[in-house]
């Protein structure tokens, strides 16, 4: 059996993951609720613009000052559920995916942000989004790519949760010189990072089309989406430094994904 370099870097304890997230999740949330009620009391957090592009005899009226209407109310929730998951979420559990393989156990945290979150949102997302579309006329809109894109979504993070329960049940074979790690082991965390990038891209695609850009949302967009993308880079980069120094060639410290010198093995 072919034996693995043991890592100098530091270990990362992933003993209270709960508590990192519950408190994220409380500033996003606070952030977020203190965003909308700003649009509203300035008067621009309204559905007039999308009910304008529908059938007056479909069309909810348009609330009064100082009151929401039901679109309202649908398109706040769908938009404070997507950020919190995708902006949360998603990047905490690829986060302990990437740096919490020296933590035994790390993998039911992954899977718990995931199949807890992750997947129950990303659908009540869905529901809440199409739901309001549905008050402006038909529920399926072909020509809005805000709606395509979050379908297509839907079915990515269904598919992205299937395949992490089939990479987990997958054997690694042990053998030198053959793939240690069968395809979908390989194909998991990329699939996982596009994904996540395709939810951010929605993200904004969704601000854009009903008119709510703000400052306030590029400031929260930047320190959630580069904060993530510089910090799992960085842990890229420390694993193919962490290979080079093993003894592997730069080539195969960089694209050496599924071979036996690939990686050590995840302490699950």
């Amino acid at each position: 059996m072919q034996s693995f370099p043991t890592s100098d870097r530091p270990k990362i304890s992933l003993r209270h993951p709960n508590m990192f997230a519950f408190m994220s999740t409380f500033i996003t949330i606070a952030a977020s609720v203190a965003l909308a009620h700003h649009e509203h009391d300035q008067g621009r957090f309204r559905s007039a613009p999308i009910l304008k592009r529908g059938n007056d005899a479909s069309m909810s009226p348009i609330a009064k000052p100082g009151q929401w209407s039901k679109y309202d109310h649908l398109i706040t929730a769908h938009a404070l559920l997507a950020m919190i998951t995708f902006w949360i979420a998603v990047p905490a559990a690829a986060l302990v995916a990437r740096f919490g393989r020296d933590t035994p156990g790390w993998i039911k945290y992954h899977r718990r942000l995931q199949g807890f979150w992750t997947v129950p949102a990303t659908i009540a997302i869905s529901i809440l989004g199409l739901t309001a579309a549905g008050i402006n006329g038909s529920i399926f809109k072909a020509g809005d790519v805000h709606h395509i894109v979050g379908i297509i979504l839907l079915f990515l993070v269904l598919g992205q949760a299937l395949g992490g329960y089939i990479a987990e049940k997958a054997p690694i074979r042990r053998r030198p010189d053959v793939n240690a790690r069968p395809a979908i082991r390989i194909l998991h965390p990329i699939s996982g990072v596009v994904t996540a990038l395709i939810s951010w891209v929605q993200i904004r695609l969704g601000v854009n089309e009903n008119g709510h850009h703000t400052r306030l949302l590029d400031v929260l967009n930047i320190v959630f989406v580069g904060g993530f993308l510089l910090v799992y880079a960085y842990g890229l980069a420390a694993l193919v430094v962490e290979r080079h120094a093993a003894g592997r060639s730069w080539f195969n410290s960089i694209f050496g994904l599924g071979r036996a010198s690939a990686s050590r093995p995840p302490q699950i």
